[in-house]
This record gives structure tokens, sequence and C-alpha cells, in this order.
């Protein structure tokens, strides 16, 4: 834990020392044909930067995350996977729009969610990323059209993400639990914690 980069962590929520592991290793996540797999198999082999994301409506950092070279993952040994808090069925159409073709998963019961200390809130939170792109009513009212358009929720919209930086194994470098809807860590700062090479992105 000595190297944790704990400036990010919200006050409010657990402590990355709290974090227990025999709970969070086999706790299920699902791929987008409905396979099981492990929490603790995503970082068991290799370091692994994981993006708990609100919704499958909110594309906005996934189309950034997308532009990561996997060449540029390779030649550091680094994983990153994505994971939304709605069903299976929504990850294919959603690489479609994002581009996205990272590893993928779906937490629909929020259980690794609930367990890393995630919270539930429509508060904007502070700002620390360029990946950020609308506004709350706009990403509301996207995420209802969205809803109605395909007749079945894509995901709780109160519900935050976070992003950590783990293993191999439980060896966690950094942990970041959002604190509203534009609270997220920058991509850069995650790629340069994960000894990543960085990407430029486009001023929006």
């Amino acid at each position: 834990m000595a190297d944790v980069d704990t400036n990010q962590i919200a006050t409010d929520v657990m402590s990355e020392k709290e974090l227990q592991w025999s709970d969070l290793d086999g706790l299920q996540v699902f791929d987008e044909n409905g396979a099981t797999l492990n929490f603790g198999d995503l970082y068991k082999n290799q370091k692994t930067i994981i993006v708990f994301v609100r919704a499958w409506v909110r594309t906005a950092g996934v189309h950034d995350l997308a532009k990561i070279p996997q060449e540029s993952l390779a030649k550091a040994n680094v994983r990153l996977a994505v994971i939304g808090c709605a069903k299976h069925t929504f990850i294919k159409n959603f690489r479609k729009v994002t581009g996205y073709q990272h590893d993928m998963y779906s937490d629909p019961q929020t259980t690794v969610y609930s367990k890393l200390g995630m919270i539930r809130t429509l508060s904007t939170g502070a700002s620390g990323s360029e990946h950020v792109r609308s506004s709350v009513a706009s990403g509301l009212a996207n995420s209802l059209w969205r809803t109605m358009k395909s007749m079945s929720s894509q995901g709780d919209v109160k519900q935050q993400g976070g992003q950590l930086i783990v293993g191999p194994g439980n060896v966690l470098k950094y942990l970041h639990i959002d604190g509203g809807t534009f609270d997220h860590t920058p991509i850069n700062k995650l790629l340069s914690m994960a000894d990543v090479a960085n990407v430029e992105f486009k001023k929006h």
C-alpha cells in the first residue's frame, strides 16, 4: 500500500486500506456474451486499469478510452477494463457507439461498485477531468431518450463510478471514487501511473 495515490480518494468513502480483497476477488462480472468472470481475475496476473462508468448511455469518457492504442498497453503489460452497471446485453452496441475495443464487463447488480464504496448521486462534484462534455440536464435527457428507444434501462444514472489501478494480484496503486457526475480522473493521469504512454486528446 505504500505507493498508493490517496489524494483523489473522497473523504466520505472507504480508505484503500479497508478494501477486503477476499470479498472483492470472487465477485462476478459479465462479458458481452453473458459469461461470468471473477473480478479478481481481471488483475490476477497483470497490472490493470479499471474504469467504472455510470451507465451504458454515458459515452464521452469511453470514446476517449477507445483512443488508447492496444500496442501501448501491451508494451507496458497493462490491461484496460471498463465496467458498467447495466445488463451485459448492452455491451456490443456500446462498443459500436464508442469504438472501444478493450475489455468491457457488466456489473448489473452493482455488487463490485458497492464493495468499493461507490456512491449514488446526481451531484456534479468537482471536475478534474477533460473528458466531461455534457451537463447533468442534457445527460439525463440523453439517458431518458435512449432508455425509451431501447425500452430497457441501460444503467442507474445516479450510480457513480470510479477508477483504480491494481495488480498483479492484490496490489493497489491508485483508487478514486467519483464524488459526482463530473468527477473523474483524467485518462492520462491513469496512464502515467500505470507506466503507459500518454494519448493526445483533441480539445472540445
